[in-house]
């Protein structure tokens, strides 16, 4: 009983966390990428969970754990290879990106708050020459 069940639950353990690590490369590779418009949080739990930080909302800090032993020397590879791309991300230019965003919904409500005062005093001068002739 002992060997086979513990490799197993191992095993299915490994793959959700490579599963996570995948989606989480794919979310860096989109937020390097200038001309993504999307960038795929709800993939996983770690991805949406780490959202803030990854989106330029937080300081974010990544530590790559490698090992120094030649057995693991595929996943150090991995590993720095995932650091290298973490690095490449722009994070002011993700903030800068929604602060223009916001900036632009600002003054399209500003804008039509504006519109509609103006028209509600139109109306009410209509009104008002209306009642006094």
């Amino acid at each position: 009983m002992g060997e086979g069940s513990g490799d197993a639950a191992t095993r299915r353990e490994s793959q959700y966390i490579n599963k996570s690590l995948t989606f989480l490369e794919q979310v860096v590779v989109a937020l390097t990428s200038k001309s993504r418009s999307h960038i795929p949080y709800r993939q996983t739990k770690l991805t949406s969970f780490l959202r803030d930080s990854l989106g330029g909302n937080c300081r974010t800090l990544m530590l790559a754990c490698i090992w120094a032993e030649s057995r693991h020397l595929e996943e150090t590879i991995s590993t720095l290879q995932l650091a290298q791309r973490m690095m490449k991300v722009n994070f002011f230019r993700i903030v800068k990106k929604y602060q223009n965003q916001l900036r632009s919904k600002k003054n399209s409500v500003y804008r039509s708050k504006t519109e509609a005062e103006l028209t509600k005093c139109r109306t009410l001068k209509c009104l008002s020459k209306n009642t006094s002739g």
